[in-house]
């Protein structure tokens, strides 16, 4: 691994050559995570931000009833579940919504989707996505700024842009011990 500190900005960088193994035994899987770019800025008097991205491959280590439940669990609110729900137009559908002046209200109200092939084109309406999944009278709350306005999710709901996509809050906090294949299937 490559670690570069930077103590005139506080940031720390950081990639590695050979990937990262990691074995999950909360989501039963192996993972093998390629570092490509880490980084993390700790400026005063503001927010840390931590920003990572990287290849994965999976692999099942177990399919016990647990681990399933674990998985689901993992998969409901998640920034994956949140843009299959926007590859397949079911953002209603699977109880996300969107926080706009204090009320929640669809979120199709501040996106547009446009499908071709086996990608999906999203077209972000605002600057910031107050993001609200409701599920079992629980909320959980997310911001999405999208740079640039616009990115595109391909059929497993893999998104990628041309500028940078952040999340902050709920969805904001998943880790990589969070991450599910793209092939799972709830």
């Amino acid at each position: 691994m490559n670690l570069r500190y930077n103590m005139r900005k506080k940031t720390l960088l950081v990639n590695s050559k050979k990937p990262i193994l990691v074995e999950n035994k909360t989501l039963g899987y192996k993972l093998e995570f390629s570092l490509i770019h880490y980084l993390s800025e700790n400026k005063p008097f503001a927010s840390k931000k931590v920003s990572y991205y990287g290849t994965t491959k999976f692999e099942s280590i177990s399919d016990k009833r647990k681990i399933i439940k674990n998985r689901k669990k993992a998969y409901l609110g998640s920034i994956l579940h949140f843009m299959r729900s926007i590859y397949n137009k079911s953002l209603k559908e699977h109880k996300f919504g969107a926080v706009n002046n204090g009320v929640i209200v669809d979120l199709d109200t501040f996106i547009e989707v446009k499908i071709d092939k086996d990608k999906a084109y999203v077209q972000v309406l605002k600057d910031t996505l107050d993001i609200i999944y409701y599920k079992n009278n629980a909320k959980r709350q997310s911001k999405m700024i999208v740079k640039g306005k616009e990115f595109t999710i391909d059929k497993f709901g893999n998104h990628y842009s041309d500028s940078k996509t952040i999340f902050s809050g709920d969805m904001g906090m998943q880790k990589t011990c969070d991450m599910l294949p793209l092939d799972y299937k709830k």
